[in-house]
């Protein structure tokens, strides 16, 4: 069967306990394939038409990834995939075809309706974040991570560094620098995705606007209903709108949705069953941690990373300087 995008999304571990929902937001996208290299049992599970399931363990996947280049990478953990995510197109071409996009997903997601929200004219890119993030289907995009962007740190430091670089998303050094270095066009997906922020409770969205983000407060909950994503605010009257996607980044969600149908709730922690969404529903599920405990823990974890990856890039800037003296 013909698919219009093509999917990546390795995952190497216990699948996620959404996972019976992730694959109910990918069968409504008939012209996704979402290809899942994992390897755990997945027998359990019904898999949707368009999801190709393989089974692979993560040394086999290393040795996948390292037959295409003719330097050591380090892949130790699963953790430093994001940085290898931008050469899935290189290194997985032979699943490509003749598809128009190819691209990389996480699993901590809810997906809708993803191609209305597509761009009408073609983009080199789709997206300026890693959890879902597409590339026009050519020579050039699969190859563009290897592109200068005036960086004093090559493609090469990040993939054969066992450092998180974040080469996916950030950086100077970053796959969408890269792209704007190099004038290639990325479209601004992420205008439509419902970005949950980690670093506080409730359904506070984390709007990414010119490399940063900014918080858009809210009352709220989302719904997967027949294959599309809501929210549903609560400002004096209940306003509903539609995303692409939903992201729950490093938050704890419990699922308690027993039938996978046409619709179910997403809350603060939880997904459960459907019902009529109520203002009395929105408020009581909101839930009732301390904030500040929250924020003081996400951020105390973000700016250790960011310290480790500036002493790893002072440390490889100067080793490049001495090579260039000689």
């Amino acid at each position: 069967m013909y698919y219009k995008y093509k999917v990546f999304c390795p995952y190497f571990g216990r699948l996620p306990s959404n996972f019976n929902l992730w694959l109910a937001s990918c069968s409504y996208n008939s012209n996704f394939q979402f290809i899942v290299i994992t390897d755990d049992d997945y027998k359990k599970y019904s898999i949707p038409n368009n999801v190709l399931m393989i089974k692979m363990d993560f040394v086999s996947f290393k040795k996948t990834v390292q037959q295409k280049f003719d330097f050591k990478i380090s892949l130790e953990t699963p953790y430093k995939l994001c940085d290898f995510k931008p050469t899935y197109g290189y290194v997985f071409e032979s699943y490509l075809d003749d598809c128009i996009y190819w691209g990389y997903c996480d699993m901590d997601l809810v997906f809708g309706d993803l191609e209305k929200f597509m761009p009408q004219t073609t983009y080199d890119k789709i997206s300026h974040l890693g959890h879902l993030c597409l590339y026009r289907n050519n020579s050039a995009m699969r190859e563009c991570f290897k592109l200068n962007s005036n960086s004093k740190v090559s493609y090469v430091d990040i993939l054969s560094n066992p450092m998180h670089f974040g080469f996916d998303e950030i950086g100077d050094y970053g796959i969408n620098n890269v792209l704007i270095k190099n004038e290639y066009k990325i479209y601004d997906y992420e205008l439509y995705v419902a970005d949950i922020s980690c670093a506080r409770d409730g359904m506070v969205l984390a709007v990414y606007r010119d490399d940063s983000f900014s918080p858009l407060w809210g009352t709220r909950i989302f719904a997967f209903e027949n294959g599309k994503v809501y929210s549903y605010d609560l400002d004096n009257k209940i306003t509903k709108k539609e995303y692409a996607y939903v992201h729950l980044q490093k938050r704890k969600m419990s699922n308690n949705v027993i039938n996978v149908g046409d619709k179910f709730l997403i809350l603060p922690c939880q997904y459960c069953e459907y019902q009529d969404v109520t203002k009395e529903l929105i408020i009581n599920s909101q839930d009732k941690h301390l904030i500040p405990l929250k924020m003081f823990r996400v951020k105390f974890t973000a700016l250790i990373k960011r310290y480790k990856r500036k002493q790893v890039l002072l440390a490889l800037t100067r080793k490049r300087n001495k090579r260039n003296e000689r």
